[in-house]
């Protein structure tokens, strides 16, 4: 019996780690799901005024896609990170969408960028990757413009696992001003969700919103659009919940009825134009 006993307790041993191998070496594959622009994607984009900006990062040339200011338009930069299975140019993909909407508003410039691997650019994504990516995209993109870092209003927005770039993106540019749509805590508070203990501890990615606002709140005053759908099935509704009761000072919150992962903005667009306006600190038409 007690051999019995040794051979199950060995073989469940042998399974744990074959299982923790698999996730230490794959799970870049389970949390990217980088996608390529598609020549309809890219059509869409161009259509609405935006287009490549060709920068170099990580001793490679890389793309983003930047829609340039209307004349007399406040001189402001909006840095966007696409959530995943997507790719920068989907910002752009259509008139309806958010940021062309705040771009008719406003006429500000809107950067969107790709991470590495995504869109049409090189390289694997990380935090580290990502943030490195958005860093040299911001400085390539203020440089066409013909503006200088000390004299623009600087702002970021991310989506879903976007957020997490964003934010990173903001507390390490010393940004203000940030918005995230279906945001989550930190990508290890999500594994907690998907994995059991201690399986959670080999996420080597670890994306953290709540890290980064706290960095954001540690620099200055901060102004921080929050989104999120109550029947969003992908990242539960209560990590930004927590996010603005932790940080209620700087977070402004609005949880959407009905909405899941991908509809929180398309409910009311006109009001979180109005909301991102605010965001950025001009007054409403």
């Amino acid at each position: 019996m007690l051999g019995v006993i040794a051979t199950l307790g060995l073989v469940i041993l042998a399974a744990g780690m074959v299982y923790a191998l698999a996730i230490w070496l794959l799970q870049d594959r389970l949390i990217y799901l980088p996608m390529a622009t598609s020549a309809e994607v890219a059509a869409g984009a161009r259509a609405q005024g935006a287009d490549v900006l060709l920068f170099r990062c990580a001793d490679a040339d890389q793309t983003a896609w930047l829609l340039p200011p209307r004349a007399g338009a406040p001189r402001t930069l909006l840095i966007a990170c696409i959530g995943n299975a997507g790719c920068a140019a989907m910002w752009f993909e259509r008139p309806g969408y958010l940021l062309p909407s705040l771009h008719a508003r406003l006429g500000i410039a809107i950067l969107a960028v790709d991470f590495p691997g995504y869109g049409g650019c090189p390289g694997s994504p990380s935090p580290a990757s990502m943030l490195a990516q958005t860093r040299a995209a911001q400085a390539a993109a203020l440089a066409q413009l013909g503006w200088d870092h000390s004299d623009v209003r600087l702002a970021a927005i991310g989506m879903s696992l976007g957020t997490g770039a964003a934010s990173q993106h903001a507390a390490a540019e010393g940004i203000p001003r940030l918005a995230l749509i279906s945001p989550y805590t930190s990508l290890l508070d999500m594994a907690r969700l998907r994995q059991p203990w201690p399986f959670w501890h080999l996420l080597r990615h670890r994306f953290d919103n709540e890290a980064a606002l706290t960095a954001m709140a540690r620099t200055g005053p901060a102004r921080v659009q929050i989104w999120h759908g109550d029947r969003d099935a992908v990242i539960p509704v209560g990590h930004s919940r927590q996010l603005a009761q932790k940080f209620s000072g700087q977070v402004v919150y609005r949880e959407v009825p009905g909405a899941g992962h991908d509809d929180v903005i398309a409910i009311d667009l006109p009001r979180a134009v109005d909301e991102m306006v605010a965001l950025l600190g001009y007054d409403p038409p």
